[in-house]
């Protein structure tokens, strides 16, 4: 099994900028999937609670 680079979003403002979302409020969002950009598929590490 190959290492693979781990992403780290530290703030719901880094999240958002990575799936080209504008960011409402700083402590919550919504993203409407259908609207962002294809997501890549990696390991990613979250400094706040997510709900996917």
């Amino acid at each position: 099994m190959e290492d693979q680079e781990v992403e780290i979003y530290n703030s719901v403002s880094e999240y958002n900028k990575m799936v080209n979302q504008e960011t409402m409020h700083p402590l919550v969002s919504v993203v409407d999937f259908s609207k962002s950009d294809p997501i890549c598929q990696f390991k990613r590490t979250f400094g706040f609670y997510t709900v996917f």
